[in-house]
């Protein structure tokens, strides 16, 4: 194979992902669990911001398509399902008495979804995975270093400007949805370009990397709620005139409105601290 060790730094970083991947899918075939179902997703994402960026450095020699498709349905399925164990977290972290049918509501909706995901583990081709792995190797092999740098440094250029256009929008949560996802795949790139010992124009890069941080696990915490609440009017439209425990329901989704609208205030001057300054 061509190329040397610095040009393979690319490959040891992804391959440290999948295999922090492959060890979380053992322990959710196992039991379905929030957290290894978390870091899977984790790991997920930042292997398509790996895989994306090895498509662009190939000019097209490598196509991430095989990846993305193989992890599409267990993403998903793995999202929905670590949606309503939040959604329980959230509830019982607020110790919140007189939501016990909606509580209900949500143990059907997991069951459901854990059903889902259970079947996504089992047709989950592990051995695919790692034959198209094995494909990636000699195609990052002969890439030039100093073109993978300077495409990491594209793409993290191209997300930032993304950012940075959505950023004035902030209308819906939909817009602050978008950035949250740039956010993951900007800063999965950062961590790559930090192993390729950079030199003097790293200190840009570097306070990004630090401020993406705390802003990733804000709008984590945004989403969270925000994904509870929708359930929560979803459950409202339905069971209005049914429920008589719905003021509790309606009561608390109106909390965790009023704390989101504080947290897009966090968010947006932390945006602007991070992107515009």
């Amino acid at each position: 194979m061509k190329g040397n060790e610095n040009n393979m730094i690319l490959m040891k970083y992804y391959d440290r992902n999948a295999r922090s991947f492959l060890q979380y899918f053992k322990e959710t075939r196992h039991k379905l669990r929030e957290e290894p179902i978390h870091q899977l997703r984790v790991r997920i994402k930042r292997m398509r911001a790996i895989l994306e960026l090895i498509e662009i450095a190939s000019n097209g020699k490598f196509n991430k398509k095989g990846h993305f498709n193989l992890f599409s349905p267990f993403f998903n399925h793995a999202g929905n399902l670590r949606e309503i164990q939040v959604n329980h977290l959230i509830i019982k972290k607020r110790q919140c008495n007189g939501t016990g049918t909606f509580e209900k509501y949500l143990r059907g909706r997991e069951k459901r979804a854990s059903k889902k995901l259970r079947q996504a583990v089992i047709d989950f081709d592990k051995g695919k995975f790692e034959k198209i792995n094995d494909k990636i190797r000699p195609k990052v092999g002969v890439i030039d270093e100093k073109k993978i740098i300077a495409q990491s440094k594209k793409f993290v250029s191209r997300e930032v400007r993304k950012i940075q256009k959505l950023r004035p929008k902030l209308s819906s949560p939909r817009d602050l949805h978008k950035i949250r996802i740039l956010l993951k795949s900007t800063s999965a790139i950062l961590k790559l370009q930090e192993a390729y010992k950079p030199n003097k124009k790293w200190k840009k890069w570097s306070k990004l990397k630090k401020d993406i941080k705390p802003l990733e696990l804000l709008i984590g915490e945004w989403h969270d709620k925000q994904v509870l609440a929708a359930t929560m009017k979803q459950y409202i439209r339905k069971n209005d005139k049914t429920d008589p425990e719905i003021g509790k329901v309606k009561k608390l989704a109106r909390q965790i409105g009023k704390e989101n609208k504080k947290t897009v205030k966090l968010v947006k001057r932390r945006l602007d601290a991070a992107f515009f300054e």
